[in-house]
């Protein structure tokens, strides 16, 4: 990546509305909308309804453990 494209994409990436979240943490919410959306979408149908099925958190939780 040249400097030009850095600070753009830079920029992009951390867009506080936009961009990555900054401790990337899983937006249970928004997995919930996306297995609804498969759900409603998806040919044959589908009945995905548990968004932690897909979900790992024991390595987050090593990278960002819990302050007591």
């Amino acid at each position: 990546m040249t400097p030009a494209l850095a600070r753009p994409t830079y920029d992009v990436f951390t867009d506080p509305k936009e961009g990555l979240i900054r401790n990337l943490a899983v937006d249970i919410e928004g997995l919930r909308t996306v297995l609804m959306l498969r759900n409603k979408f998806s040919t044959p149908p589908m009945n995905l309804t548990d968004p932690m099925k897909y979900v790992d958190l024991e390595l987050y939780g090593k990278a960002f453990p819990q302050k007591p």
